[in-house]
């Protein structure tokens, strides 16, 4: 019975507007952390949730401000439990197979290149400093230390770094 009139007390301090604000608010927090993007869901969903406490606040008696702190903590509770359920969905789910997501794997291409230390290749245009060249049958990206390399020169991989390939001339 006693949560009963609480709760009747608590859902009478709401007016349209209060709960207006803050189901779009919590709404468009929601949306914040669904959709990628620069936080202007967010920012606006929080003051919307902040403006709905104010309004409560106003609008209540110093009697009333227990149900005022109910709001708080039930939009904390509505947050927490999204953010659990999207942050699941990002690991997890359906959304952790689309392209939003960074994948943290090394790709094949860069383990690859650590074997090409001591090849040599030829250069398919000049490299001011950087181009391309033709290195065990494979067309690519290289640059230099610095210096201009002329096409059709032989070159030799000295170092690689990341997905950089450094190479020089020896020809010279």
């Amino acid at each position: 019975m006693y949560l009963a009139i609480t709760l009747a007390g608590y859902f009478g301090i709401w007016t349209p507007l209060t709960l207006i604000l803050f189901l779009v608010g919590i709404g468009l927090l929601i949306i914040e952390m669904i959709t990628p993007g620069v936080g202007v869901p967010g920012f606006v969903g929080a003051a919307l949730i902040i403006a709905a406490v104010i309004a409560q606040f106003i609008q209540v008696e110093s009697s009333q401000y227990t149900y005022v702190l109910i709001t708080v903590m039930l939009a904390l509770v509505i947050i927490t439990a999204a953010m659990l359920i999207i942050f699941k969905a990002f690991s997890t789910g359906r959304i952790a197979k689309t392209p939003i997501v960074l994948n943290t794997e090394a790709p094949a291409k860069a383990v690859e290149q650590n074997d090409m230390i001591g090849k040599r290749g030829k250069v398919l245009n000049d490299l001011r400093p950087s181009g391309f060249a033709l290195i065990d049958n494979k067309k690519v990206d290289v640059v230099t230390t610095g210096e201009f390399i002329v096409k059709d020169s032989e070159v030799e991989v000295i170092a690689t770094e990341g997905q950089k390939i450094i190479v020089r001339s020896v020809d010279a």
